[in-house]
């Protein structure tokens, strides 16, 4: 059942409401909740989702338990990274989680303040090496 559920998101990047409400009351009424909250959660990152889509996907998910409540504030967080410009505010906000995708992402839009701090504090090893070499070229170029 899991295979059918991502085959189908993986060929509907853009799904209509009714699509929508569809997928997520058969991953709702499904007997294995966990196969059905891993449905849910594929929705953030394989649908371009809408406003209103977006806070259907997370009130279904929320439906699932207490667990949910991190992954729905990173999907929030990850989607406002995308929609706003990068500012001190949303910056801090997006540190505090800790995670390599947020941090993969800030590399992408960071001033050279938060670069440095993302040399120190970035998730992963990886991470505080990519804001490194960053932080080297911005200050080559300047």
């Amino acid at each position: 059942r899991y295979s059918t559920f991502n085959y189908f998101l993986k060929n509907h990047t853009l799904i209509n409401g009714q699509q929508l409400n569809e997928y997520l009351s058969l991953a709702i009424n499904d007997e294995d909740k966990t196969m059905a909250s891993s449905a849910i959660i594929d929705i953030f990152n394989l649908v371009e989702l809408t406003d209103n889509q977006f806070s259907q996907v997370c009130n279904t998910l929320n439906s699932f338990g207490d667990w949910t409540k991190k992954i729905i504030e990173k999907q929030t967080l990850l989607r406002e990274l995308k929609k706003k410009p990068l500012n001190n505010e949303i910056f801090e906000k997006a540190m505090q989680f800790k995670d390599p995708i947020i941090h993969n992402f800030l590399l992408k839009y960071a001033d050279l303040n938060q670069l440095e701090k993302l040399t120190i504090l970035g998730a992963n090893k990886s991470i505080r090496n990519v804001a490194t070499q960053k932080m080297k070229q911005l200050k080559n170029s300047i």
